[in-house]
């Protein structure tokens, strides 16, 4: 396809505007017309040139993500999403049990405020929306039950059969 803007400049006008990952901003090139092999040229120029690191690109989408308080599968998900590719994306996304802890507990302060019965205590219609509601933020089933026995000091009544 013959364009006027070279691939080159559109690789840098798009990196200009928003951060990418090699993949992400190959796709893009690609999306926008441009041949297979001047867009790896492109990117591949980028890289040389040190405007475009995976691994700094996945380091920082992770710590937007963490900040937002998401769970280590969750961030893991979009940083391959995004073109990251598995390994960097399983390093990067690594947190340990305190740390999703921590975020857990925040996140079940935040989603039941105004939303415990008169005893303190969640029903069972409510546990699951919110083992859902962090299911989908990236926490395992495991982190989330410890969460709730946190939350409800002690109640331990997570088994399958009451999701």
């Amino acid at each position: 396809m013959s364009k006027t803007v070279s691939a080159n400049a559109a690789a840098e006008t798009l990196l200009g505007r928003r951060a990418y990952s090699a993949r992400g901003l190959l796709d893009k090139l690609l999306e926008k017309g441009y041949s297979e092999s001047e867009s790896v040229k492109a990117v591949q120029r980028l890289m040389e040139l040190g405007y475009l690191d995976d691994g700094e690109y996945a380091r920082s989408l992770a710590a937007s993500l963490t900040r937002r308080g998401y769970g280590a599968r969750r961030v893991k998900q979009t940083l391959r999403a995004k073109g990251v590719d598995e390994e960097t994306a399983a390093e990067t996304a690594e947190i340990d049990e305190d740390e999703e802890d921590q975020r857990i507990d925040r996140w079940l302060e935040k989603l039941t405020k105004g939303r415990l019965d008169d005893g303190g205590m969640l029903d069972a219609k409510e546990k699951s929306r919110l083992f859902a509601a962090l299911l989908r933020r990236g926490f395992g089933s495991d982190a989330i039950r410890r969460g709730f026995r946190r939350f409800q000091d002690g109640d331990d009544d997570w088994g399958e059969d009451s999701l």
